[in-house]
């Protein structure tokens, strides 16, 4: 399975364009090299608070996303975009607001705090029990 992961991820990259970078709080995304990378089974580790995806009542639609986040120093996620997944905008942009609200550990390298670059798989779904399966109830956001 975590083979599985990187090799669908490729095979959707090439198929599929990235969206543009959302950043927050005036963020800009950071260069390549200032950013460390961590795998995506890590980054699952890392989670502290996470939230549901919440689609509007009168949409009925399921799919996984793959969204390339930007982590700062203190965990927070600094910019996000959808890599693959979510054929419409309700999907993409319920995705979107989800990871903007998660937080991790900070990474820290050799004792200091760094930003890092992962991929979080959201499933977005109206199905609420489904989606709620990857964010345990005791890290959800209210």
């Amino acid at each position: 399975m975590k083979l599985l992961i990187p090799i669908l991820l490729l095979f959707f990259q090439a198929s599929q364009p990235a969206d543009k970078w959302k950043c927050y709080r005036d963020a800009k995304p950071l260069p390549n090299e200032q950013l460390v990378r961590v795998k995506p089974s890590e980054l699952k580790e890392r989670v502290l608070v996470c939230a549901v995806p919440r689609l509007p009542s009168t949409f009925d639609g399921q799919t996984t996303l793959f969204v390339e986040v930007e982590v700062d120093e203190d965990g927070k996620i600094r910019c996000a975009r959808v890599i693959s997944g979510g054929q419409n905008s309700i999907m993409r942009d319920a995705g979107l607001a989800a990871a903007k609200q998660w937080r991790f550990k900070p990474l820290i390298v050799e004792g200091q705090a760094k930003p890092y670059l992962s991929i979080l798989a959201l499933i977005v779904s109206w199905d609420t029990e489904k989606a709620g399966k990857q964010c345990p109830k005791e890290k959800r956001r209210a």
